[in-house]
């Protein structure tokens, strides 16, 4: 849902690993990122993977009772003065098309904060919500749906 309402989408996904219009070097969020919850559903977590080449790759897990629903965005990502802009390409294998535009609202390169600035009207009542995540190493996987509940 983060990029969907966001996953996501949050990115999703604030500052972005393509060099800013500044030249000043790579933002801070290029990475892997986890974060736990969404607007409509708290059983959900994510992982977005924000790379320097200006791509992104979100997975979800969302766990409703002992079924596990696994869901995996991706696409490409660019940002205008310090807002970043998802543009979701595939969505499950198959071929898709939604934009979200994050505004980060902190990031000490560890935590990272971002608020939902615009998305397409479908989920529009989402917007505001503010996504956090934690900087994770490359060998961080989802936890199950035990860990979740």
């Amino acid at each position: 849902m983060r990029k969907r309402a966001r996953v996501f989408c949050a990115a999703v996904l604030g500052l972005l690993a393509v060099t800013p219009a500044s030249g000043a070097g790579p933002a801070p969020i290029v990475g892997i990122w986890f974060g736990r919850g969404e607007p409509e559903d708290k059983n959900e977590v994510w992982l977005d993977r924000v790379n320097a080449d200006g791509t992104w790759v979100s997975e979800f897990e969302t766990c409703r009772g002992k079924t596990s629903e696994h869901h995996v965005e991706s696409g490409i990502w660019r940002i205008d003065n310090g807002v970043e802009r998802d543009f979701g390409q595939v969505s499950d294998g198959h071929p898709t098309h939604f934009e979200f535009d994050y505004a980060t609202v902190s990031n000490d390169g560890q935590t990272w904060s971002y608020r939902l600035a615009a998305t397409d009207p479908k989920y529009s009542n989402v917007v505001g919500y503010v996504f956090t995540a934690q900087r994770v190493s490359a060998d961080f996987r989802l936890p199950g749906c035990l860990q979740i509940s």
